[in-house]
């Protein structure tokens, strides 16, 4: 980097000019001030730079552990013969598959609805980040819009989105609770349980009439049905 290149230049007067100086703890060389002060300096004299590397070596931080296990769960698939396996075993790695399924897609829409709040997108040369996610996961933007709705959804939603980052809800599952619960968050409890007990197409169900009472023409039919008329 820039930084690291100016060091390089400044290693004989950082020696000869402060040669008994304690040595840095970041660059290793005598004086504190010399590497460190210049990174300062960068900061003044270059802004938007400096920021966009601080956020690069944050995003790196953050970012590392998952990429490690995703490349060592990458060489375990690699290196797998199911030919080799027991058949009692299969049963448990479909499940296993499943898991697996169902975190990567908790963690693709989780992110794919914060990139969609940032202009990250445009560097691509797209019109929009529903047809940036569908070149970048090869999918119809139509199937990008759902995956960025339902992920802004679950923002707004601590159970549900809870449920879904321990991978207790497949993808279809999750998208129909998001969006009935966005519509009636006080059903979200039931929802989640009516996941566990029933079928997709029961759930599906279950949430499409939450949606249609959370109307604001259902709610006025029930406000109507409560009406009533006394005489003294």
């Amino acid at each position: 980097t820039t930084w690291d290149r100016w060091h390089e230049e400044q290693r004989p007067i950082a020696s000869s000019s402060q040669p008994t100086q304690a040595r840095c703890c970041r660059c290793g060389w005598y004086g504190c001030c010399y590497y460190c002060f210049d990174r300062f300096r960068y900061f003044l004299l270059h802004p938007l730079t400096a920021i966009a590397t601080i956020e690069h070596m944050f995003a790196d931080a953050e970012t590392g552990e998952l990429r490690e296990a995703t490349e060592r769960l990458s060489g375990l698939l690699s290196a797998l013969d199911l030919g080799l396996v027991l058949p009692a075993s299969l049963a448990d790695l479909v499940a296993l598959g499943e898991r697996i399924e169902r975190l990567g897609h908790a963690l693709k829409t989780s992110a794919a609805a914060k990139v969609a709040g940032t202009s990250i997108w445009r560097a691509a040369g797209v019109r929009s980040p529903e047809e940036w996610l569908a070149q970048r996961t090869g999918t119809s933007k139509p199937e990008a819009a759902r995956l960025v709705e339902t992920g802004r959804q679950l923002e707004q939603l601590p159970a549900t989105a809870a449920a879904v980052r321990r991978g207790e809800l497949s993808a279809r599952q999750a998208q129909a609770i998001a969006g009935a619960a966005a519509a009636d968050p006080a059903a979200e409890q039931r929802l989640l349980a009516c996941a566990s007990d029933s079928s997709l197409r029961e759930l599906q169900d279950e949430c499409a009439r939450t949606r249609a009472n959370a109307s604001p023409e259902a709610a006025a039919q029930r406000a109507h049905r409560a009406r009533s008329y006394r005489t003294w």
